[in-house]
């Protein structure tokens, strides 16, 4: 019956699942060591949570099956046996998870696709209790993908990324406090990946981009804000010439929180005038998709900044002490001679050098 199946295209994998499903372990000895069967895409192994009858049987009842299609894997295919981590968080399965961690499967492997537990745990869009465990267990938050990956979980993964990268490319955003998680377990900001992109690249892109919710936007805005701390290269550009500055100008996102965005970038310290590979700035960029120019937005940011620091009544008051609105000196604000602060004036967040003031973000 068995070679009739096989004879009729049957794979092999789905009649090792069949026969560990309900627990037949000697046709399972059969199929392997008499027929040679092995699991070759990891599909039986993936669907442990399915062996138990009932869900109420061990997956220690499980180990003899287990051991034998493990058994069947060649040394090159048992690198890959982190794919069964993988599966369990697409599946969002944390038992299954945490019985294969125990088990012993390398939580910083490869998956047949080039990616581990925890880059899968980003992009399947898990919450942060699953990316935390893994990083109790050991996850390197800097692991990078291994080649290309096209649509896989509904978008192109490319290789080098690291988890932060993950996180934002595709359009997709992180579930609350994955980000922080992988920041304060020391992800890599400033990790480049095969188009030279870097995680503040893929967040810049990820604001400019259309059908997002404005609550999705305002939280990558604000990590953008964090992320965009004490860079040792805020103008790092990817294999076109762009800056994050230039990834901000989406076509058909929300204006003015790419507007947001943009100021942030600035007042990190992004030069505006920097040409991508086709010769176009980032306000180039900004003017052909929506006709607005930097300088205004610059100017108004500032002048918010000003009028909160120094508690000013209004923008014209602030605007009033402008001696110059030179986009090439946007940073700087000259004021003559320095005003003193009201006696009700809230503390100010800005450094203040002689009649200088250079603005800076928290």
């Amino acid at each position: 019956m068995i070679e009739w199946a096989m004879n009729r295209g049957l794979s092999a994998s789905n009649m090792l699942l069949e026969a560990v499903k309900p627990g037949d372990y000697e046709t399972l000895r059969y199929l392997v060591l008499d027929l040679g069967l092995k699991d070759a895409d990891f599909y039986p192994l993936s669907e442990i949570h399915s062996w138990r009858e009932g869900q109420s049987e061990s997956f220690d009842q499980c180990l003899p099956a287990i051991n034998l299609l493990v058994g069947t894997l060649s040394e090159d295919r048992a690198k890959q046996l982190p794919t069964v981590l993988c599966a369990a968080l697409e599946n969002d399965l944390k038992d299954v998870l945490q019985f294969w961690l125990d088990w012993g499967v390398d939580i910083n492997g490869y998956s047949t696709v080039g990616l581990t537990a925890l880059h899968t745990a980003i992009i399947s869009h898990c919450t942060v209790d699953f990316v935390e465990m893994l990083l109790e267990r050991g996850a390197d938050v800097n692991r990078r993908t291994v080649g290309f990956a096209p649509e896989r979980y509904g978008r192109s993964v490319h290789g080098g990324s690291n988890a932060l990268h993950l996180a934002y490319s595709g359009g997709r955003k992180m579930r609350a406090g994955v980000a922080e998680a992988l920041l304060a377990g020391g992800i890599d900001r400033e990790a480049r990946n095969e188009t030279g992109s870097t995680p503040i690249h893929e967040l810049a892109t990820f604001i400019g981009t259309n059908g997002l919710y404005p609550t999705e936007i305002e939280e990558a805005i604000r990590i953008l804000r964090d992320c965009t701390r004490d860079l040792k290269d805020i103008n790092a550009v990817n294999h076109e010439g762009k800056t994050a500055l230039h990834c901000t100008a989406g076509a058909e996102g929300f204006l003015e929180y790419q507007k947001e965005a943009a100021i942030i970038l600035i007042q990190r310290g992004v030069d505006p005038n920097i040409k991508d590979s086709s010769g176009m700035t980032a306000e180039g960029f900004f003017r052909h998709a929506h006709d607005v120019s930097f300088k205004d937005w610059i100017e108004l940011g500032l002048c918010e900044a000003v009028e909160q620091a120094l508690g000013l009544d209004s923008l014209a008051q602030c605007r009033a002490l402008y001696t110059t609105r030179s986009l090439a000196k946007h940073r700087h604000i000259h004021v003559a001679p320095k005003p003193s602060p009201p006696p009700n004036a809230r503390p100010v967040s800005l450094g203040a050098v002689g009649g200088r003031i250079t603005t800076t973000l928290p």
